[in-house]
């Protein structure tokens, strides 16, 4: 349970069948080359709705509307879009979208959403 706490999205109990492992191995594969490894379609554009993602030229749009976003605007929506229904620590948050580490968090106040 740990390992799925921590990100994991499987596991496998010892003792398994090497064809267990492999048909799971198959499966992961698949959703990788169907979304890339962040989760995001290999074409770069996320349709929802009226709403456009292009990670690609980093835009978004509504219907045709261009919607302007700030660089880090755009990562912290890409990252959420990419890893749809997971939930975000601060921390986690500072370290995938702002390259903060874990010793540099006391000074990060200032970016709390």
């Amino acid at each position: 349970i740990t390992g799925l706490e921590l990100g994991a999205d499987d596991y496998v109990v010892k003792p398994f069948s090497p064809k267990e492992l492999e048909a799971r191995i198959r499966s992961v594969l698949r959703r990788v080359d169907k979304e890339g490894l962040s989760g995001i379609p290999s074409s770069g554009v996320i349709q929802i709705g009226s709403i456009r993602i292009d990670t690609n030229r980093r835009q978004v749009y509504k219907g045709d509307e261009r919607i302007r976003l700030t660089g880090m605007e755009f990562s912290l929506l890409e990252l959420m879009v990419g890893r749809s229904g997971e939930a975000f620590s601060r921390s986690g948050i500072l370290q995938e979208v702002w390259g903060y580490t874990p010793e540099r968090h006391v000074d990060t106040r200032v970016v709390d959403v």
